[in-house]
């Protein structure tokens, strides 16, 4: 007797043949299967797991990512005969494929799809987005009047093979809003919109992209897009997230894209600007792409241990940004989908490890290797400076040389004693005899650890007694150079600080007198240490002496020493960086002190300008004319002769000593201009490359195969060139390659889900095996290959927006939207919610607030008290821990320049959207919620707006309600106002004035908001509020 468990499973396995013979002859009228489309997403989803690239998790050792391991399991043309087949169907458990105890299992209409696909021969293609460019002919198409461009054709094609109709061209309001506002971020201006409607040319659509194109607007709105990607904030992230400075990279990003700078290039410099031949200060500050990411320094921490977390965060972002791969599922092993495994993940990162950095850093400012970053119209300021200082030098040395000739007649002029010589005091600071305590002086002040200080017998009269426990501090602008002259009686050879500058973000210069050898010390303040050591044969102890030395902290390697008035020679300089394994916990003692030593002191002399060998001798007591003077003229040295030149020119020449007082001024000009150059961070490569090895798990500290910087060629077959790439210029060079097809179809489509929303492929992040497939292959292939001939990227953005395709009504009937909701056949335009930082700047730019300057530092505008201070360590040693609102045109930069703090980004914009980007973002989220609605009524920046909105528009308008408030709905939605519209807000505003007239108090609440004060007013209440209610419409937080 048969049993029942096997009546019912042959009842089950006839009803499955059934509905497998249905299912087939559905695909089979549905067309032809195609491999990436149909089939290979059917074994990604149940076979790649195990059988394939990640040879850790590969069972049996068979790959079906592969064409020749797969095949070897198939009979083309015959599923009976393909063991792929007999196992996909077998009613044996310990047979059938996947296991019965896999959580997920291939629906019938799978089955039957890979069923069909070995019956009609099983072809096989490399994924799709892997595949070489080609050129792409042009659809044909039934509807050919309504092509505008190449871009047409390919959706008119998809739309005619699904049975759609486009939708009819958006009218010329909605196109000039969208168009405006996808290319620049803003709103198209009154001004613009009347220029617009009264072209009747051909050419006036193409005029305004044109013009928006140019628009300095233009980068700054495609960079808010690159600045998610490029994860670029105002500070390091982390637990105490302190301040950084990488602002110059922001505005390098703009400009860049401001000047369409190709692909290629665009690519290369920020990779490996520092790389090319003659890097120049815009290349070097490109390289902060990869200096954007998150920078720990907490105390205790280990430092490889995110020095290796920063590897990780750039072989990611790098694979998301240009490759459009999810590299990070090859950190611990083989990708289990992709063709990308762990040693590939590894060789990326080596071209990384390289980098000049601690793991550890960031404490108090930016973080190693850094760099001065001027704007351009700082370099040619810099520029300007330093072609005067030269100027002048030149004309100071031609004098000389002129002067050199009329030297012997001087000097038979000149008596047998010359009259003493005195030292200039034009840029005296001060200067202190230590007669008497405490100092009479606003600028040096005496410090001491304990106990009192003391006077004795010193050279003239008293002497301060130092015994190592006091020193002198000085309180003067800081970023000026000094000159020190004193006496000194040293009683042990011992390590003394003569002179220490210190800034608020650690950077520091020491000089050390450490027995008859003296070392100079700069320390930057990212950590590196370079010095400079010069020896005396004079120093002595227990005897008077002199000790002369001029520094500009601002160039410590221009400092000059002197002891007993002789000159020293300093060696070459010595560089080093402290590679820590744990964060210290020191804080920096801003400030200037000199001379804290065991021995006297007397007769301190402090200059505000470089000190001379002459200065240096008269400081000292001698006349070194006298002594120049007796030595005969063919026994002195040129550079004795040098000195009683110039000492005549200053004697017998009048403009001389102003000319010499004009380099001088412009000497301190250029220093104090150098020091407040802005500094960013940036690449920059170690002397000695480190190892760097596969980590097991993807855990920093189980080192596993060492491995070489590599690039993987299965992504794009290289050529020689770039088979053996060593550094990250190579790598650059490797993406930036016209014929690497993935780089450039991953770019196109980041354009494309710009204007649309959502890119051709939906997951612009992700272009592997576990992507969507591109709704426009064609188009896809198109746009890749014509952006890969030129790198154009204004180019590219130039054909969507002039496309038919983009000139589309969003407006279609509930049939052809539920057809296709997401839009994905493209039968009508795009309908996009704003950025969160669109909104805020249309709201300044309705009223006329905003300020339209391209970049610069970055600005704090209103935000509720409190939120920095909540995530604070609490800690005033640290910078961004307290919030300080801007005033005046700070609070109305455009949204891209405000302060991104990571632990807590703008809290207007990321109830918007924002995020706070702490990893490379490739997509925001379009959400709806009511806080974002709370946001835009009760946000000061929106009341304030509205508030100027209304007092200009009654400025304009007077007590013509109607049309202050038609203008106010043109200048927010970009269109006229309709008759209903105008009517319920006219009743609106009847409504809101009878209210503030009952209650004034109320109008100088609401119009006291905001740091623009109007005079207050029931009327100008209403429009306010008239005002504001525009702002919170759907239509003006959307492109129509």
């Amino acid at each position: 007797m048969v049993s029942r468990r096997y009546l019912s499973l042959g009842s089950i396995l006839l009803t499955a043949c059934a509905s497998l013979a249905l299912s087939t002859e559905v695909l089979r009228a549905a067309g032809q299967i195609e491999f990436a489309r149909d089939v290979q997403p059917i074994l990604t989803r149940y076979c790649y797991e195990c059988h394939g690239p990640d040879a850790s998790a590969r069972k049996a050792a068979l790959r079906l990512d592969q064409h020749d391991d797969a095949l070897g399991q198939i009979e083309p043309g015959d599923p009976s005969s393909s063991e792929f087949y007999r196992r996909l169907i077998a009613s044996d458990p310990d047979t059938r494929m996947p296991p019965a105890e896999a959580e997920k299992q291939p629906t019938l209409k799978e089955i039957a799809t890979l069923k069909r696909w070995i019956e009609e021969g099983a072809a096989w293609e490399r994924l799709w987005s892997l595949g070489p460019l080609a050129s792409v002919e042009l659809p044909a198409v039934k509807e050919t009047q309504w092509v505008k461009n190449p871009v047409d054709h390919f959706v008119l094609a998809r739309l005619e093979e699904e049975g759609l109709q486009p939708a009819p061209p958006a009218s010329k309001h909605a196109w000039l809003r969208r168009v405006t506002f996808d290319l620049t971020g803003l709103p198209p201006t009154p001004e613009e919109i009347d220029a617009y409607f009264a072209d009747d040319s051909p050419e006036a659509d193409r005029k305004v992209i044109e013009r928006l194109l140019a628009s300095p607007a233009y980068g700054e709105n495609f960079a808010r897009d690159w600045l998610d990607l490029a994860r670029y904030a105002d500070t390091h992230g982390y637990s105490v997230d302190g301040h950084r400075d990488m602002w110059r990279y922001r505005d390098w990003v703009i400009d860049a894209l401001n000047r369409n700078v190709p692909f290629s290039e665009f690519t290369t410099l920020q990779l490996a600007g520092d790389l090319i031949d003659q890097p120049t200060i815009e290349s070097r500050t490109a390289t902060g792409f990869h200096r954007n990411a998150p920078i720990n320094d907490e105390m205790g921490a280990i430092a490889e241990e995110y020095r290796h977390a920063y590897l990780v965060d750039r072989v990611n972002t790098t694979g998301t940004v240009f490759l459009g791969m999810t590299f990070a599922c090859a950190q611990c092993h083989d990708h289990k989908y992709d063709p990308v495994s762990q040693k590939d993940f590894y060789r990326l990162a080596a071209f990384f490890n390289s980098i000049d950095e601690k793991g550890l850093d960031g404490k108090f400012g930016n973080a190693a290797p850094v760099m001065k970053s001027p704007t351009r119209e700082q370099q040619h300021k810099l520029s300007e400076l330093e072609r005067r200082l030269h100027s002048y030098t030149k004309s100071i040395e031609k004098t000389l040389r002129e002067s050199e000739a009329q030297l012997p007649a001087w000097e038979r002029e000149a008596t047998k004693n010359a009259p003493p010589q005195k030292i200039a005091d034009d840029y005296l600071i001060e200067k202190i005899s230590f007669d008497k305590l405490p100092l009479d002086s606003t600028i040096v002040s005496l410090s001491r650890e304990e106990g009192e200080s003391m006077l004795v017998g010193g050279r003239n009269n008293e002497a301060l007694l130092s015994d190592g426990r006091s020193q002198l501090r000085i309180e003067r602008p800081m970023d000026r150079p000094l000159s020190v002259s004193v006496w000194l009686y040293p009683t042990i050879k011992t390590t003394s600080l003569l002179y220490r500058w210190q800034a608020a973000d650690g950077e520091q210069v020491e000089l050390l007198q450490k027995g008859d050898w003296f070392e100079l010390v700069h320390v930057s303040s990212v950590g590196e240490a370079t010095s400079w050591e010069a020896t005396s044969d004079a120093w002595e102890t227990n005897q008077w002496q002199h000790l002369a030395w001029s520094i500009d902290p601002a160039n410590p390697r221009e400092t000059e020493l002197w002891v007993r008035g002789e000159r020293l020679n300093w060696s070459q300089p010595k560089s080093e960086r402290q590679e820590e394994m744990t964060s210290d916990d020191s804080v920096p003692n801003r400030g200037e002190t000199i001379l804290q030593l065991r021995g006297l002191v007397d007769d301190l002399r402090l200059d505000g300008r470089r000190l001379s060998d002459d200065d240096v001798a008269i400081l000292e007591g001698g006349n070194p004319i006298e002594e120049l003077l007796a030595i005969p003229a063919e026994q002195r040295t040129q550079q004795q002769t040098e000195r009683l030149v110039r000492y005549f020119a200053r004697q017998k020449l009048e403009f001389f000593p102003e000319l010499e007082r004009q380099k001088q001024y412009v000497q301190d000009q250029l220093s104090v201009f150098r020091s407040q150059l802005p500094e960013t961070m940036v690449m920059r490569e170690r002397d000695a490359p480190r190892p760097t090895h596969v980590r097991i798990r993807g855990e920093w500290d189980r080192l596993g195969e060492e491995v070489s910087p590599g690039v993987p060629t299965q992504l794009f077959a290289a050529t020689e060139n770039y088979q053996n790439v060593g550094d990250r210029l190579g790598l650059a060079q490797w993406i930036a390659d016209p014929a690497n097809g993935l780089a450039r179809r991953v770019w196109a489509n980041r354009a494309w889900q710009h204007f649309f929303g959502t890119g051709i492929v939906k997951t612009v992040e992700d272009f592997g095996t576990r992507g969507e497939l591109p709704s426009h292959p064609n188009l896809l292939a198109y746009l890749a290959e014509k952006f890969a001939s030129d790198g154009d990227m204004k180019d590219l953005h130039r054909m969507i927006v002039s496309s038919a395709t983009y000139r589309q009504s969003s407006h279609v009937g509930r049939e052809a939207y539920q057809r296709d909701p997401e839009n994905r056949w493209l039968a009508r335009g795009p309908r996009l919610r704003l950025a969160a930082e669109e909104i805020r700047d249309q709201a300044l730019a309705a009223c006329g607030l905003l300020v339209q300057e391209i970049g610069g530092r970055s600005v704090k505008p209103y935000q509720p008290a409190g939120l920095w201070e909540e995530l604070s360590i609490g800690d005033e040693q640290f910078s961004a821990q307290r919030f300080t609102q801007d005033h005046g045109d700070r609070l109305y930069r455009r949204s891209l320049y405000t302060y991104w703090k990571r632990s807590s980004p703008p809290p207007n914009m990321t109830t918007l959207d924002a995020p706070n980007r702490e990893i490379c973002i490739a997509q925001r989220s379009r959400t709806n919620t009511p806080m974002q609605a709370l946001v835009l009524l009760n946000d000061v920046t929106f009341v304030e707006a509205a508030k100027v909105l209304a007092a200009d528009l009654q400025k304009r308008h007077g007590e013509d309600n109607e049309a202050a408030i038609g203008e106010a709905f043109l200048r927010i939605v970009s269109r006229p106002i309709d008759a209903d519209e105008l009517a319920l807000l006219m009743q609106l505003h009847e409504q809101e004035l009878a209210r503030f007239q009952a209650e004034p108090e109320a109008a100088v609440e609401l119009l006291s908001l905001g740091e623009t004060s109007v005079e207050s007013s029931p009327q100008l209440a209403a429009l306010t509020v008239v005002c504001h209610t525009i702002l919170n419409l759907d239509e003006a937080i959307v492109t129509p």
